[in-house]
């Protein structure tokens, strides 16, 4: 049972890793920034329809090539370290299916939760200051 709740924990502490290393954060920022600016340029009287359709095209192909990259770099992340916990459950520390059951267990998710938490707060503030 300790055993599954290490495997547990190093999934979500792989995962928070991975999370903030690949930078997915900055990249939802990068999206929330893109469609602000498409809505600014859809609400521009000034501009034409024209010039509208090129800047909106252009936002689009840039939310499209930032989705693909977030949705890659999330799969990376929940996927390397249950991979890692998979080929870690033959050397019979934890059963794999006991892991997946202490990651959904009240204490892991609150000790998971918090952490990740604490750090995006940190780098917001970075940001910030």
């Amino acid at each position: 049972m300790i055993g599954n709740y290490a495997g547990a924990a190093f999934v979500v502490l792989g995962f928070s890793w991975l999370f903030l290393r690949l930078q997915l954060v900055e990249r939802s920022r990068q999206i929330n920034g893109i469609v602000r600016q498409s809505a600014a340029t859809a609400a521009d009287r000034s501009l034409s329809d024209a010039v509208k359709g090129r800047v909106l095209r252009n936002h689009s192909l840039s939310l499209f090539g930032l989705f693909a990259s977030l949705t890659v770099g999330l799969a990376l992340a929940v996927g390397l370290p249950l991979l890692l916990a998979w080929v870690l459950a033959f050397t019979h520390v934890w059963t794999f299916h006991g892991v997946l059951a202490a990651t959904l267990s009240w204490p892991l998710l609150i000790a998971g939760i918090l952490p990740l938490v604490v750090i995006l707060l940190r780098s917001t503030r970075r940001r910030e200051g």
